[in-house]
């Protein structure tokens, strides 16, 4: 298909409304993808075989270590083969019709179709959409009677995103359907702080903290990941430093750095992720201003301003994707209902001479930035 391709495709007619999406074409992270299976293939062989050959010579302790090994290896084999795959040539086709809501998926790999899967929901069922995003992809989510079904998923596409949902949207409530989605209005309503009054004035409190959903899989994946490279890596870098630098091991060091560089990834998330729950976040409304502070063990960001500083105050939701810089900064606003949503996008800015923004307070509910932002109002005068 030539690199001109439309990555959205609307089909509209009187009776229904079909809507293609085909994935942009990546020559560059294909390449990459090709480079890193076909080496990483070799080593899954070879772990498969050594497991036989253990084995053969009667190792029972070494070929249960070599078959750990090897189902770990084919494992990731399988699942980076199946996220290149997924981001690479996934082709998914939604039609609406007076009856019912229909989704296919499938992988074209050399005009090839291998289907993944199809679905067919009763329009009495459906309901309407809402966007989606993550540090991954935007996607669209399709309120239903049970649980969402996120549909036309992008890497790096939010316009053909918005235009695709204002199509389905207009097409749903034309056909009587206006069920909306009910995600849980915990994190939009819910007020995390404590607050307090002692010698230095009004205190606004509260611990960090991440759900499971956070740091858990960052753990797990990086405790199997790093158990598995870093022996690999290991054995390259004994052999540099005791047989010197053959082409084998300087080649098997080289293949396993950028392994242990993920590894690394995946461990300072974690680690980051642990930190936050030790996290202490204060707002003092002192008598002559605003003290905000962030602090692991009494250590961190402290920020204090002046009464007389203040002249406004606004409310800012974030708006576009959340990004990965953004959930390692603070992985606890990460973890809604649907992927990486962004559970705390709302921001209170204090404003200064000429509407300058002289300091942020960032990271809240709607209910805790309404009501911040009003103790802040009282407190602080005047305000323009």
């Amino acid at each position: 298909m030539p690199k001109s391709r439309k990555l959205v495709q609307v089909i509209e007619t009187a009776d229904s409304l079909e809507i293609r999406s085909c994935p942009r074409i990546r020559w560059v992270e294909r390449i990459i993808a090709f480079v890193w299976v076909s080496g990483w293939i070799p080593v899954c062989v070879f772990l498969f075989l050594a497991t036989f050959f253990q084995l053969g010579q009667l190792q029972l302790g070494s070929a249960c270590f070599f078959a750990f090994l090897s189902s770990v290896a084919w494992g990731f084999l399988f699942f980076i083969a199946y996220f290149v795959l997924n981001r690479n040539f996934r082709f998914e086709t939604i039609r609406i019709d007076p009856e019912a809501f229909h989704q296919e998926i499938q992988l074209r790999i050399l005009g090839i179709p291998i289907w993944i899967k199809k679905r067919h929901l009763a329009l009495s069922e459906a309901g309407l959409t809402r966007p989606f995003y993550n540090a991954n992809e935007y996607a669209i989510v399709l309120a239903t009677s049970g649980k969402p079904i996120r549909i036309l998923r992008f890497h790096d596409d939010w316009h053909n995103i918005r235009k695709a949902r204002k199509k389905i949207n207009t097409r749903l409530k034309n056909l009587g359907v206006d069920r909306k989605d009910s995600p849980k209005e915990t994190a939009v309503l819910a007020f995390r702080w404590k607050i307090d009054d002692n010698r230095f004035g009004t205190v606004f409190q509260r611990k960090g903290r991440v759900p499971f959903k956070m740091w858990g899989p960052f753990l797990l994946v990086s405790v199997i990941w790093n158990g598995f490279v870093f022996p690999f890596f290991g054995v390259g870098l004994y052999a540099l430093i005791t047989v010197g630098p053959t082409a084998l091991a300087i080649l098997f060091t080289l293949f396993t750095t950028p392994h242990m560089l993920v590894g690394l990834f995946f461990l300072t998330n974690t680690i980051l992720a642990l930190l936050q729950c030790a996290c202490r976040y204060e707002i003092v409304f002192e008598s002559n201003g605003i003290r905000y502070s962030k602090t692991w063990m009494r250590i961190g960001f402290k920020k204090f301003w002046q009464r007389h500083q203040i002249k406004n105050v606004e409310i800012k939701k974030s708006q576009g994707d959340l990004r990965t810089i953004d959930l390692l900064r603070n992985p606890e606003i990460g973890g809604g209902d649907i992927g990486w949503t962004n559970l705390y996008p709302y921001s209170i800015l204090l404003m200064g001479e000429n509407e300058n923004k002289i300091g942020t307070i960032p990271d809240l509910s709607q209910n805790e930035a309404q009501r911040i932002a009003a103790e802040i109002r009282r407190n602080i005068k005047p305000l323009t």
